[in-house]
């Protein structure tokens, strides 16, 4: 099963993902396509969902977070648009990062939250509103949540082939001192899903605050901490001893 379906709290990630770009007023979303690509595809043939129209961009060979990017330039050309990781769990405010980006007219700018863990995550360091390094230590170190809004303008700017956003077009977007990196602080409950551990995780988190949930995950019971698409016959609110 590739990651983009795989179920968390009853709703695939990728379904959960184009719904917030639905609600957000998205009008088209391209959707990269690698391992497991056809089986992404026929999942969002078979079971089609209102909301954005879909364009879908193979890639035989893995070409990384920037190059997808390169490999859909012609059609992300026309103005500034997001880019979201299927791999998170996160509900961001698109619109307001979307203002954000435009009030400042920078190339990028990224959502993102604290870094608990910068031995394990890329930390970035901040000055007031810009992103001024990657993997640089701080007082307060940030993460990147894996969505941001990007103007076009970058997109010359990557090389061809398999290239990351950060080493091939952030850092060197830095180096050159010829833009801007923006950022928004993402304060609502966020969770990389990159191991199954960081899904149990995030999934524990989740049913223990009691949400967010998507509309079609199903029931939560809160005395029991079960979310649930049907009514399970004989769950009770506390563990027999």
């Amino acid at each position: 099963m590739p990651k983009p379906l795989f179920p968390y709290l009853n709703v695939p990630l990728l379904r959960a993902h184009l719904a917030r770009l639905a609600a957000a007023g998205v009008p088209e979303v391209g959707v990269n396509l690698h391992h497991l690509g056809d089986v992404i595809e026929k999942h969002l043939s078979d079971e089609p969902m209102p909301g954005p129209r879909l364009r879908f961009f193979r890639e035989p060979e893995i070409l990384g977070t920037a190059g997808a990017l390169a490999n859909a330039a012609d059609w992300l050309r026309d103005g500034d648009f997001f880019v979201v990781n299927a791999d998170a769990a996160i509900e961001p405010d698109f619109p307001a990062l979307l203002a954000r980006h435009r009030e400042s007219r920078r190339a990028a700018t990224l959502l993102v939250t604290e870094n608990s863990e910068p031995a394990r995550f890329t930390p970035l360091a901040a000055e007031g509103d810009r992103i001024v390094a990657f993997g640089r230590t701080s007082p307060w170190p940030l993460l990147y949540t894996g969505v941001c809004v990007l103007s076009p303008r970058l997109l010359p700017e990557i090389p061809p082939g398999e290239r990351s956003l950060v080493a091939d077009l952030w850092q060197p977007l830095l180096d050159a001192g010829r833009d801007e990196i923006g950022w928004v602080l993402h304060d609502r409950p966020f969770s990389d899903l990159g191991t199954p551990r960081d899904f149990l995780r995030a999934t524990r988190q989740a049913l223990t605050r009691g949400g967010p949930f998507a509309a079609e995950a199903g029931s939560f019971d809160p005395p029991t901490r079960v979310l649930a698409m049907a009514v399970v016959a004989g769950v009770c609110s506390r563990w027999a001893p």
